[in-house]
C-alpha cells in the first residue's frame, strides 16, 4: 500500500506499508523529495520495482489532494499525480485512525510483538511518531484542549492515520473485494 501527502512549499512524503497474511503492518519504506509530480512518480517507480513491491492500493491526503496545485486553475494535486501516472484514491480523514495507531503499537497478547512496525531505515517516521503530541494553548486555564496535534511532526504519523482509517486486510488486497450476493439470487447461466 502506498501513502502519499503532496506539499507546495515543501518535500512531498510518502510512504509504503505492507500487510502480511496475518494482517499486521510493517511500514517498510518512508520518503521525501522535492520535485514535481513527475520526479516523484518516476522515484516511486524506481522503488517499487527494485524493492519488487506489488502495490494494490495508492492513497493521497485528501486534503492536498484536492487543494490546486499551482498556477493553473481546475487542477488539483491529484489530477497533476494522476497525469503523471501515480493514480491515487482519496484516503478517508477520520481521526479513528489515530486510535487504531495506539492500538496496533501495543503488543498482540498471542505474539508479544506489535502488530504495526516500522523498519529501521525509515529514520524520518521514526522521528517524527516520537515527536508527535497534541498541541495545546498557551494558558489552559480558561479553555478546553485542542483536538489537534501540532502540525510540526505530523506528516508520517497523518499517513498512518490515512492508512489505518482504510485498515486494509491482507486477503481483501491478494485477492480482491468480496463480491456481495443476496440469497436466492441465480448464478451462472440460465
Amino acid at each position: 500500500m502506498f501513502l502519499l501527502d503532496p506539499h507546495p512549499r515543501k518535500p512531498h512524503m510518502f510512504g509504503w506499508v505492507v500487510v502480511d497474511p496475518n494482517d499486521d503492518y510493517h511500514l517498510l519504506v518512508d520518503g521525501e523529495l522535492d520535485g514535481d509530480p513527475a520526479d516523484v512518480a518516476a522515484y516511486v517507480g524506481e522503488v517499487e520495482e527494485s524493492m519488487k513491491l506489488d502495490v494494490k492500493l495508492r492513497l493521497i491526503d485528501p486534503n492536498m489532494g484536492q487543494s490546486p496545485a499551482g498556477a493553473r486553475r481546475g487542477i488539483t494535486w491529484k489530477d497533476e499525480f494522476d497525469a503523471a501516472g501515480l493514480r491515487c484514491d482519496l484516503a478517508d480523514d477520520s481521526d479513528v485512525g489515530r486510535q487504531r495507531i495506539n492500538q496496533f503499537l501495543k503488543p498482540d497478547p498471542s505474539t508479544r510483538k506489535p502488530r504495526l512496525t516500522v523498519d529501521p531505515r525509515c529514520q524520518t517516521s521514526i522521528t517524527q511518531l516520537k515527536r508527535y503530541v497534541w498541541d495545546d494553548f498557551r494558558r489552559t486555564q480558561e479553555r478546553d484542549l485542542k483536538q489537534k496535534p501540532k502540525p510540526k511532526y505530523d506528516d508520517f504519523p497523518t499517513l498512518l492515520k490515512y492508512h489505518f482509517n482504510w485498515l486494509p486486510e491482507f486477503r481483501m488486497l491478494y485477492a480482491g473485494a468480496q463480491i456481495l450476493t443476496r440469497p436466492g439470487t441465480r448464478r451462472g447461466a440460465y
